[in-house]
């Protein structure tokens, strides 16, 4: 009876050993299913971030062409402000300087209002009638 328990005890230790291998086995086989699937999720991940970089970089881009633009819209409206629409002579109008720090000068008032800037020419005529003159367009002319 001493051996058939030793039997039993020696049989029970290797069914117990063949089930902690077992279970360390199927132990380890879900560590690799659970590293798997933290690697797929971090690929996926840096994916993401990859896409939301590039994303980042065109807005970045589009921001920086904007601020660009609005300078520019700012800096002519600045200058807009320096000139105001203004009588040169009978019945003829023009872009007035309002800057005192410079000469006094008209800009040809369909010039400017296309984004030309063109300083008008006087030309008095011998009768003394005063004509203006458009240097960009002849046509222009008062």
């Amino acid at each position: 009876m001493a051996i058939e328990i030793t039997a039993a005890i020696s049989t029970f230790k290797a069914a117990l050993g063949i089930a902690q291998v077992a279970l360390a086995a199927r132990d380890e086989a879900k560590v690799k299913e659970a590293l798997q699937d933290m690697s797929e999720r971090l690929f996926s991940l840096s994916q993401a971030a990859l896409a939301m970089a590039e994303k980042n970089m065109a807005l970045q881009a589009a921001l920086t062409e904007a601020s660009a633009n609005h300078a520019e819209v700012e800096a002519k409206l600045a200058e807009r402000g320096s000139y105001e629409l203004a009588e040169a002579s009978s019945g003829v109008f023009a872009y007035k300087s309002l800057d005192s720090s410079k000469a006094l000068h008209y800009l040809c008032q369909p010039c400017y209002d296309n984004g030309i800037k063109s300083v008008l020419r006087k030309d008095a005529h011998h009768d003394g009638v005063v004509f203006w003159t458009c240097p960009a367009e002849g046509r222009h002319g008062f």
